[in-house]
């Protein structure tokens, strides 16, 4: 009973991987596919059917100046609010 354990703890395992490197050459480059809290960055091809899988286009990450920036101008905006000023 113990050896039927071994072979379908290695086919399991066989077949996530299979499933891994697919979805890895089969996504196009920049594109991640989410499976739970797992991210497969594509490399290269077009994926062409996906149905129940949440993928996303790369996205542009902010910079540090740019989160400032945004924060500076909230805070900006509540200040002349609570004075009653109009900034435009």
């Amino acid at each position: 009973m113990n050896v039927i354990y071994q072979y379908g703890f290695f086919v399991l395992i066989g077949i996530i991987l299979g499933i891994f490197i697919a979805l890895k050459w089969l996504a196009s480059e920049g594109t991640e596919v989410r499976v739970g809290k797992f991210v497969i960055r594509g490399r290269q091809n077009v994926v062409t059917d996906v149905s129940d899988i949440n993928v996303s286009g790369p996205e542009k990450r902010k910079t540090r100046m740019e989160i400032r920036k945004e924060r500076r101008e909230q805070r900006r905006t509540k200040r002349a609010a609570k004075k009653g000023e109009n900034i435009t």
